[in-house]
């Protein structure tokens, strides 16, 4: 329950009673009174229920609110030498704290929801007062209790390093999809997943996501996908064993052939970074592998995925890619499947 849900279930109290007139909410200043300029609706009718806010504290899970009631009518001394000229006070200040009785009474009794009137400790203080309007009444000192436990999870911040952790297997048997991506399209572990801000449906434009790009078309596509949080750096470690399905053609220079990262665009003028820091890579000889070598291939430290060339910020569009000389090569796909492996990606 909401802070603002408990003063409006205070108004709501006064606007059901059938002698408290009006409802006021704020500082003393804000005080409502009958010779108030203005429309009738900003001129106060009595009896009149103010809540004045006081220091509210947490104790552990629970919000302590903290209010001071103030029930109050119009104040009238009785005139002639025989009345007692304390008597319209001191009935008003009797009502009133009868008032204050019947909202408490309300508040412990009528609801059933979570939220505690603490009915120990409250203490009653008649006064008579001159605002504008003279005034008598009662306040009441009130404690609403709440509990309201901290829950970092529906707290709106963006990630910090390490919950963006994505973690997604090779399919078996897969052939590699265009442009050369390894098909890694099996879910292991996918922190994206996990709260509405951070959804895992690729759509471009996206914010955050892994894409496996899983359609009759390609199996896996899988490169990682972030426009939302552009200050967050990221870094992907993977290890995969793939195998060549045919034989390179006779003439072809496997020497060109490098491992690169796809930062999102797939011009042909467009020259990839290159992963170094790996194991395992076909040997770079004439023509190249032949049909049916395998070949696992690893990193050997995380790849930072550097800053994006095209947009200027760690955009972290993109995934490893078999490529010639950092390029985009529609074809070198058909030459390689898929047997096993993992890829990692993870903010840091």
């Amino acid at each position: 329950m909401t802070y603002k849900e408990i003063i409006n279930r205070f108004r709501s109290i006064t606007d059901n009673h059938l002698m408290l007139q009006d409802f006021g909410y704020g500082d003393l200043s804000d005080l409502k009174y009958v010779s108030q300029l203005g429309t009738e609706e900003e001129r106060v009718s009595y009896p009149y229920l103010y809540l004045l806010p006081s220091s509210s504290n947490r104790a552990g899970p629970v919000m302590n609110y903290s209010f001071n009631m103030i029930v109050m009518d119009m104040a009238r001394p009785e005139d002639g030498a025989d009345t007692d000229k304390y008597d319209n006070y001191v009935t008003i200040q009797s009502q009133c704290q009868q008032y204050i009785d019947d909202v408490l009474a309300r508040l412990y009794y009528f609801y059933k929801d979570q939220p505690e009137i603490t009915l120990t400790g409250i203490t009653y203080t008649p006064f008579k007062e001159k605002y504008q309007d003279v005034v008598a009444g009662m306040t009441a000192t009130i404690t609403i209790q709440v509990p309201t436990p901290l829950n970092e999870c529906v707290a709106p911040y963006g990630p910090m390093p390490g919950e963006i952790f994505v973690q997604y297997n090779i399919v078996p048997d897969a052939d590699f999809t265009t442009g050369g991506f390894p098909p890694f399209a099996t879910k292991v572990i996918d922190s994206l997943e996990t709260t509405s801000i951070r959804p895992i449906d690729f759509t471009i434009p996206g914010q955050v996501a892994f894409n496996p790009n899983r359609n009759s078309a390609n199996v896996g596509q899988g490169y990682f996908y972030n426009t939302l949080y552009t200050d967050l750096k990221a870094e992907v470690e993977f290890s995969m064993t793939i195998e060549c399905t045919q034989d390179f053609p006779a003439a072809f220079d496997f020497s060109t052939v490098t491992l690169s990262f796809y930062d999102g665009s797939f011009a042909n003028t467009t020259v990839w970074p290159t992963i170094t820091a790996v194991t395992g890579m076909p040997p770079s000889v004439p023509q190249g592998p032949l049909a049916g070598d395998q070949f696992t291939i690893t990193t050997t430290a995380p790849f930072v995925i550097p800053v994006n060339q095209h947009t200027n910020t760690n955009s972290a569009v993109g995934g490893p890619v078999i490529t010639v000389n950092n390029t985009w090569t529609p074809g070198i796909n058909l030459y390689f499947k898929g047997i096993s492996g993992q890829i990692t990606y993870k903010a840091i």
